[in-house]
């Protein structure tokens, strides 16, 4: 009789800065007098857009994010940005002015899951085999104990988001997971990959268990929401990062 604790993920956003580049110009501003940043960026020819563009945003993201606005410096000269920057935060109702890399996301309420399972109250006679027939390379499951912790759940009926450069929404082991996603970069739903990073981290997470095809995901049963919050180039934007959490949190993430 062997006894583990089961736990099986608790957060996966994969922002692999491998990837990243190709957004120093992007800054990120609050202000409470959104008109005098508009005048002044078409007066400058400064890209300005909602930090929150999808429409259909809760309440409580825009109470968070609703006056927060994504500035994309056009210009190629370094001095002509610092002095258009120092504008910026002189404006009247800016509250702050930041460098794409520094966005952050303000704290949420955390919540406990419905049920919590310990060493204490978890014991089952074998580890789960799935008939996934790359299973035995996954030397991963059996070594985090995620094989003993499909036993309590493979991730029935739990959204999974995985925030990254997107997924092949056509790959045979995930395309049955798959719910409605976000590319938050584009401000579309065009979630496909252009890098691959996402795909091979979705299928980490997420590849369908016991249907007879490659590996088994850790969560393999669960739904796989995706956020894609790269260019075309495999390019990584932090403030589009942020937003897919919202839009995630919005539309039933969990995990």
């Amino acid at each position: 009789m062997k006894r583990l604790p089961v736990g099986i993920i608790t957060c996966i956003i994969s922002v692999s800065f491998v990837f990243a580049g190709g957004f120093e110009n992007i800054y990120t501003v609050k202000t409470s007098r959104a008109e005098l940043l508009e005048d002044y960026c078409l007066d400058n020819f400064i890209d300005m857009r909602p930090l929150i563009s999808y429409p259909d945003a809760s309440a409580r993201t825009l109470e968070f994010a609703g006056d927060i606005y994504v500035l994309n410096f056009t210009s190629v000269e370094q001095s002509v940005i610092k002095d258009q920057i120092a504008v910026i935060k002189d404006l009247a109702g800016t509250n702050y002015l930041v460098s794409n890399p520094e966005l952050s996301v303000p704290d949420f309420e955390e919540s406990a899951p419905d049920q919590c399972f310990t060493a204490a109250d978890t014991t089952y006679d074998e580890a789960y085999r799935p008939n996934d027939p790359r299973f035995d390379d996954q030397y991963d499951k059996p070594l985090a104990g995620i094989d003993w912790a499909w036993n309590a759940s493979k991730g029935e009926d739990v959204i999974l988001c995985i925030i990254d450069t997107g997924v092949n929404m056509l790959h045979e082991d995930l395309v049955d997971n798959l719910i409605e996603g976000r590319n938050t970069e584009a401000d579309n739903n065009n979630v496909n990959d252009p890098a691959g990073h996402g795909t091979t981290v979705c299928g980490i997470a997420c590849a369908r268990m016991d249907n007879e095809l490659g590996p088994a995901g850790s969560a393999g049963l669960s739904q796989l929401m995706v956020i894609r919050i790269s260019n075309d180039a495999g390019q990584l934007s932090i403030a589009a990062a942020v937003e897919g959490i919202y839009w995630a949190i919005d539309h039933g993430a969990q995990v």
